[in-house]
């Protein structure tokens, strides 16, 4: 018999993080209940999850409600401080960064002027520009999840 490999375990995981993180971003606050229900993981999987996201800062609790029956039910929102990422647009005379908060809303913009840049005139271009939104709205590093950069056409640099 072959054993579990952990990597699977783990993308798994992985994976039904993203799907709640998804479905309370689609859906707005949720309960436990009605993400297993909109999910199809476990209650018990989804209480997981939803603890460790709730540790890491990543989902917030509303203050329990109190329904007729049955325990207080306390609904789940993405927590837009939990996490941030950086987007970087590259266009022939136009390059653009955005600082983007968890559930989406742009908190700093920076543009500058270009004219065609190679790849070796747009990189310190684009890395001014991130250094600019890390100014314009100051965060914990940590929270930072990662950078993106969309550029037009086809580019080759030599390594």
């Amino acid at each position: 018999m072959k054993p579990i490999s952990r990597t699977n375990l783990e993308q798994a995981k992985c994976h039904n993080r993203r799907v709640v993180i998804e479905a309370i971003r689609t859906n707005g606050p949720l309960s436990r209940a009605a993400i297993a229900r909109l999910t199809a993981l476990t209650t018990q999987t989804v209480s997981n999850i939803v603890e460790e996201l709730e540790v890491a800062m990543l989902l917030t609790a509303d203050a329990a409600k109190k329904i007729p029956r049955g325990q207080p039910v306390r609904l789940y929102s993405i927590n837009p401080d939990g996490a941030y990422s950086i987007g970087l647009d590259l266009e022939r005379d136009l390059a653009v960064g955005v600082l983007t908060d968890l559930a989406g809303r742009v908190r700093a913009r920076v543009e500058r002027a270009v004219e065609r840049p190679t790849p070796a005139e747009a990189m310190p271009v684009l890395a001014e520009i991130v250094l600019e939104l890390q100014q314009a709205f100051p965060l914990d590093s940590a929270r930072l999840l990662g950078a993106g950069i969309a550029m037009p056409g086809r580019y080759a640099t030599e390594v």
